[in-house]
């Protein structure tokens, strides 16, 4: 039987932390298909080839460089959502959020230069910021830490020669014919003039229809892109069947069955049984995150190490790896399929919390339709309250919004989340660009 479970701060994401100025960092790049985890080389040599330095961080806040990480699990994980939990609970564990990841590596950080967590609840009831709290350390590493921004996570297959490539959510205009076996063939919704579609009458804000020039009916293509895939995406194509790799392939459950503690007595409590369905990820697969940073403070992560990843304080070996080369958003927002640099989509990565629902906080230019499959329910630990954090509900990564200028060109500089500052340097709303075309 299990042991119970409980909250950790690496699952509590320390955040989101109101009025925190500062952004998580963002990839730019011609797209490759793989990168290589480590080169020839040991020490500041390796680190400074494994740091990418030409990268501005979400939201342009922040230039230095960026360095990946891949998280490869010791045993099964588990990540809560924003659900009940109770006895006689049958509960399935999530994929991991921005701020999960944010808070595990923190923490892991933390734990490596000996920091005392006890001196971070108070300074945070007073109304800190946790930059401003680990600010307050005599130790200079430690403040450091509290610099460090993180992106991701994202699944990630990893090849026997020790190259890996991040997958993202496939988007939600991409669909499939029905047929036997997910074989159909793949095509995607683009926007539609409102005027071509007669009796079109938006909810809100004029949005245009999107919409495919197809009799056949469809299904959402699910799944997850490589980046060749996304890469023909978001120059207005459609990946290869082989670009699209099913969630089955990546990852599967395993239940386990559990017993609640009585916090005071320490002891079990009576009736508390629940059943938990832990993530097992298939052999190859693991997570990918970056961290951004003035390139000393990235010096302070180490090569390797293990970090407890989500609940019941399980555990993943962090290896530090070359930053993956995302696409260049600027190059994607000039591409002739982006009509002259006036017709942008860009496509979350990650998941989105926005504090106007589904609009985005950060908008390139004038949103004129979007694709949002729906939401989820997060939640966490609030290490200044010492309780769980409000459920709040996010954009799913996949959600694709639509923008254009109807006067000159998108800027060359594009923000790399569509969040506010404050969520996007927990990871939340990390974006890729690309072009659109009418249908």
């Amino acid at each position: 039987m299990s042991q119970p479970m409980r909250f950790d701060p690496g699952e509590a994401g320390f955040g989101p932390i109101p009025g925190q100025k500062g952004a998580s960092g963002g990839g730019r790049g011609e797209l490759a298909p793989k990168a290589r985890v480590g080169a020839a080389g040991s020490g500041t040599e390796q680190k400074e080839r494994e740091t990418s330095l030409e990268t501005p961080s979400i939201n342009g806040l922040h230039r230095g460089g960026r360095i990946g990480l891949l998280l490869s699990p010791l045993d099964l994980l588990f990540f809560r959502g924003g659900f009940t939990f109770g006895e006689g609970a049958h509960v399935r564990s999530l994929l991991p959020t921005p701020q999960t990841l944010a808070g595990a590596i923190r923490s892991w950080l933390l734990r490596e230069l000996g920091f005392d967590f006890l001196n971070l609840p108070p300074r945070l009831e007073a109304g800190l910021g946790f930059r401003e709290a680990l600010a307050l350390e005599e130790d200079a590493r430690i403040q450091a830490v509290g610099r460090l921004l993180v992106r991701g996570p994202w699944l990630a297959k990893v090849g026997d020669d020790g190259s890996y490539e991040p997958l993202v959510r496939t988007p939600a205009t991409l669909q499939r014919t029905k047929e036997m076996g997910g074989r159909g063939k793949l095509y995607r919704f683009d926007p539609l003039r409102p005027e071509e579609l007669p009796g079109w009458h938006p909810f809100c804000h004029a949005l245009w229809p999107l919409w495919a020039r197809r009799g056949e009916p469809g299904e959402a293509a699910g799944g997850y892109l490589r980046p060749d895939g996304l890469s023909a995406f978001l120059k207005g194509g459609l990946p290869e069947a082989g670009h699209v790799v099913k969630e089955g392939d990546l990852l599967g459950r395993a239940s386990r069955t559990g017993i609640g503690m009585d916090p005071d007595r320490r002891t079990v409590a009576e009736g508390r049984i629940y059943v938990a369905e832990m993530l097992a990820l298939k052999e190859g697969v693991a997570f990918y995150g970056e961290i951004a940073g003035e390139t000393g403070d990235l010096e302070l992560v180490p090569d390797s190490g293990v970090a407890r990843f989500g609940g019941e304080a399980r555990q993943v070996r962090v290896s530090r790896v070359p930053a993956h080369p995302w696409p260049d958003s600027a190059c994607q927002a000039r591409h002739p399929e982006a009509k002259g640099g006036r017709a942008l989509l860009a496509l979350l990565t990650a998941p989105a919390i926005f504090s106007g629902g589904w609009q985005p906080d950060e908008a390139p230019g004038e949103l004129i339709s979007a694709a949002v499959p729906g939401h989820e329910a997060v939640s966490g630990w609030d290490l200044a309250r010492r309780g769980p954090k409000p459920t709040r509900f996010a954009l799913p990564a996949g959600s694709v919004f639509f923008f254009r200028q109807n006067a000159g060109t998108f800027p060359a500089s594009l923000p790399d989340s569509l969040c506010t500052k404050a969520e996007a340097e927990l990871g939340w709303g990390s974006v890729v660009y690309g072009g659109w075309n009418h249908v």
